[in-house]
């Protein structure tokens, strides 16, 4: 685990990347930490196999509007989910890449579905949404029920899902999905 002092470093909670950061406020940092610490609680309790080639586990949570969303909902698309946090730093980093890639590919058939684990109020959720101007769905879990199926040892933590349902990728940490080896991951499942 890395040393050194708070906010200048990566910072672990249970074994679990949280954020990097250089300055940390301390009450997204408590509600960022205890969700780790339950994430860890259901990761150890175990979940479906997730093994590339297989189909991704399904869920049905809402979106900010009130409406439901499954993933197979999005079945004939190939599906960039991620998992995020309103207090996670980097998790505010690569929504900017997100935005952009899913703007130039949405017409080829590709979909992002941004699952929001924050267990605070809504309005959090919708102000950083309104701030990025973000288009794409962005759905609320705040109990964590995709968490287990998924077994999230962190966040950011991304999916790439095929066309079929199928898991393609796995990534853990923020990404820029509109340049380099993520955009030609999503580029490659497109054709």
């Amino acid at each position: 685990m890395p040393s050194g002092e708070p906010g200048d470093r990566d910072v672990w909670s249970a074994g679990f990347f949280v954020a990097r950061s250089k300055r940390i406020q301390r009450a997204p940092l408590a509600a960022g930490l205890g969700l780790i610490l339950f994430l860890g609680m259901v990761v150890a309790a175990g979940g479906q196999d997730l093994e590339i080639g297989r189909p991704a586990p399904e869920f049905a949570l809402t979106d900010l509007a009130g409406n439901t969303h499954r993933l197979s909902d999005y079945r004939g698309k190939v599906v960039l989910l991620n998992f995020w946090a309103t207090w996670c730093v980097p998790c505010r980093t690569e929504m900017p890449s997100m935005e952009r890639a899913y703007r130039a590919l949405k017409d080829r058939g590709f979909a992002v579905v941004a699952v929001s684990l924050d267990t605070g109020p809504r309005s959090t959720v919708e102000a950083f949404v309104k701030e990025l101007g973000l288009t794409f769905p962005v759905l609320l879990d705040p109990r964590g029920t995709s968490v287990q199926a998924y077994r999230l040892p962190g966040v950011p933590a991304s999916f790439l899902i095929d066309r079929r349902g199928r898991l393609a990728a796995r990534e853990l940490g923020p990404r820029d999905w509109n340049a380099g080896l993520a955009r030609a991951q999503l580029e490659a499942l497109l054709k």
